[in-house]
């Protein structure tokens, strides 16, 4: 999949190839339910100790060994039942969705599809809270959570794939005599929407290959999600028997996801600690002004969360996602020590002990400062599938 830009800059101009064309016309329309199951933990791994289940630590005690107790563990499950339907509404077009210069200004479809969703259901919180001396309290809380209605455009198109890329930032009005936003059209020229010129973004991603095949591998732009054509099924929908293209997911990422391997991967993929060398010299004592020193840096891709591991199966109907089953795991950073990540100092003196997360150690030779990481993991499974369709005026 790497390669498939310039597979589209190629073949464009070729002929007898594959041609570019949109997705999902308009009058599609599909609806289903998800159920959705949301676990979320909280966690602190320092280098040397054993990975803390916790809501966070006492961070100051009569010892340092108080001073690293868990003042208890957090545990909450949302469960969601959630309303989804997909439209599609139209098409836009592009003169160059790729930013490529062989593309010239031939302007290609890009069927638009509206997406809806509205969930709610309940958030249930088991709290265990510790005493520095060890006594625990449980307690139990459960609430309504509504997640209110969620909606937005995203265009579909490719060639040998089907690519999902979000609208919002790329699109832009073409002015027309009968209205200043214009109506969507398959024109592309006055009246209608146009793409501005632009890459692969994080919006992008692929669905599926189109017609694939059996034995047929391909992966997600980045290469961490593998999915392989696992064959036809029948699924009913709308008490219609339907053949289905099945098709298996896989995303795993280089690090285990339980005990202290969770820990040190988290901490090697989102912390990179850096060497500092020692600058400038006092002109009495020839000594460096800066001493050596170590930077802890906190990773672009991890500061918003990650997703740590994928699987689910997909099931396709003419191309049109009518099903699935997934589980996955997401890693999303925290901050219960002053800072989530970095050098851990324990400041033991007469008075006691207190911790204190640092992002700079100013002398590493002295090996004070521990490497940590505070962090959640969000584990959810999710099961979606679709009552209705309609397609080609025909309704399921």
């Amino acid at each position: 999949m790497r390669s498939l830009i310039p597979m589209l800059a190629v073949c464009a101009g070729a002929s007898g190839c594959s041609v570019w064309r949109g997705a999902y016309d308009m009058g599609l329309l599909v609806r289903g339910q998800e159920t959705q199951q949301v676990t979320t933990k909280g966690y602190t791994f320092i280098a040397g100790l054993p990975l803390f289940e916790t809501q966070g630590l006492f961070g100051s005690g009569a010892t340092c060994d108080d001073a690293l107790k868990s003042t208890g563990t957090t545990t909450v499950v949302q469960d969601l039942m959630v309303d989804r339907s997909w439209e599609g509404i139209g098409t836009a077009w592009t003169a160059n969705m790729w930013g490529v210069e062989e593309l010239g200004d031939v302007a290609y479809p890009i069927n638009v599809v509206y997406e809806q969703s509205m969930g709610m259901g309940t958030t249930t919180t088991d709290s265990l809270n510790r005493t520095i001396d060890g006594d625990e309290t449980a307690s139990r809380t459960i609430s309504p959570f509504n997640e209110g209605t969620r909606a937005e455009y995203a265009g579909y198109a490719g060639i040998d794939y089907i690519i999902r890329q979000d609208m919002v930032d790329h699109w832009r009005p073409v002015p027309s005599s009968s209205s200043e936003w214009g109506e969507i059209n398959d024109s592309g020229g006055e009246g209608g929407f146009q793409f501005g010129s632009f890459g692969y973004g994080d919006g992008a991603r692929v669905i599926k290959k189109r017609n694939p095949a059996e034995g047929d591998i391909w992966t997600s732009f980045d290469g961490a999600v593998i999915y392989k054509f696992a064959g036809f099924e029948e699924r009913t929908i709308g008490g219609r028997a339907l053949s289905t293209e099945r098709i298996d997911a896989y995303r795993i990422q280089d690090f285990n996801a339980s005990g202290n391997a969770l820990g040190q991967g988290v901490l090697d993929r989102c912390v990179a600690i850096k060497d500092g060398e020692a600058t400038g010299a006092d002109e009495e004592t020839g000594n460096p002004l800066q001493q050596p020193f170590k930077q802890a840096f906190f990773d672009a891709g991890c500061a918003n969360g990650f997703e740590h591991r994928m699987v689910g199966t997909m099931w396709f109907y003419k191309d049109i996602l009518v099903e699935w089953q997934k589980s996955y795991v997401e890693i999303q950073p925290r901050n219960t020590l002053g800072q989530g990540f970095g050098f851990l100092f324990r400041l033991d003196d007469e008075t006691g002990c207190q911790l204190e997360g640092r992002t700079t150690d100013t002398d590493p030779a002295a090996g004070e400062g521990a490497p940590f990481v505070d962090f959640l993991v969000r584990t959810t499974t999710s099961n979606f599938k679709a009552t209705s369709l309609t397609l080609d005026g025909n309704e399921f």
